[in-house]
């Protein structure tokens, strides 16, 4: 998809509204940064957030459609101010007006949302988990905090004392 008669890409941003739960969709520019994509809430320099912006604060699950694609993910808002002015440079480099409604509108800052970074813990221990099941030997069990294998399997771990 592409903005209008523009050419500029654009993506689609799927979530459930924050007061009554319907699927809504909203389709902000495509601004990548590496991997991920930044979500520009700017409403054309607008002196409020584009409305998907609570429905962001509130549930920030998301579906984001770039062309073919689909991607699932927690998005959060950028707050650190370093960060929040990389990805504002990048954003101005996707769509330049993006600098214009900033100049329009000083009393508001666009937001900005980017992809959470951070995995669950619980989806982390059962990808270890899983993991570990692959590459130990039958005989070695997960304890709650430790690993017990037979010393006979001569498993090494690469752990050294250290002197």
């Amino acid at each position: 998809m592409s903005l209008r008669d523009t050419g500029l890409p654009v993506i689609t941003v799927t979530n459930r509204g924050w007061r009554t739960g319907a699927i809504r969709k909203a389709p902000p520019i495509q601004v990548i940064d590496g991997t991920n994509y930044v979500l520009v809430a700017s409403r054309g320099g607008a002196p409020t957030d584009p409305y998907w912006v609570r429905k962001l604060r509130s549930d920030p699950v998301v579906e984001i459609r770039d062309k073919t694609q689909l991607h699932t993910f927690r998005v959060r808002e950028v707050v650190d101010e370093f960060e929040k002015g990389r990805l504002w440079g990048l954003a101005v480099a996707a769509y330049l007006p993006y600098r214009d409604y900033q100049e329009k509108n000083r009393e508001r800052n666009s937001s900005l949302f980017s992809r959470e970074d951070r995995i669950a813990f619980g989806q982390a221990s059962r990808t270890l988990h899983n993991l570990l099941q692959r590459v130990l030997p039958v005989s070695c069990k997960p304890a709650k905090t430790m690993l017990h294998c037979p010393r006979e399997e001569g498993l090494d771990l690469g752990v050294r004392p250290s002197n």
